[in-house]
């Protein structure tokens, strides 16, 4: 692993909103301190709202009010994790199993 880096995930939000997770997405993934969460999508989560129409105004050609909503508000609709060192990564998946890889939790 390298010593530093940056990772960027579209949100759950995001991947719901735009409703193209379905053959692009596996994983929904949280950042939580020095903590990835990887949460594997149901079926039904893939699908997302199920409608093109956000996507086509906030991608579209033509100006939009939600374009400018979007743009200016990326950090909640991504994911942006920058790590020095090391980081944790859970995984959790549908069948109730978890893995994790330096899994190491900090007192509260």
């Amino acid at each position: 692993m390298g010593k530093r880096g940056y990772i960027e995930t579209p949100t759950l939000g995001k991947d719901t909103l735009f409703a193209w997770a379905r053959g692009l997405q596996m994983w929904h993934v949280v950042a939580i301190g020095n903590h990835l969460c990887f949460f594997e999508y149901s079926d039904r989560q893939l699908d997302g709202i199920r409608s093109s129409l956000w996507r086509a105004r906030v991608l579209g050609q033509w100006s939009d009010p939600l374009q400018e909503i979007f743009y200016e508000n990326l950090d909640g609709f991504n994911v942006m994790f920058p790590w020095n060192g090391e980081f944790s990564v859970f995984v959790f998946r549908l069948d109730r199993t978890i893995n994790a890889l330096h899994a190491q939790i900090e007192p509260a």
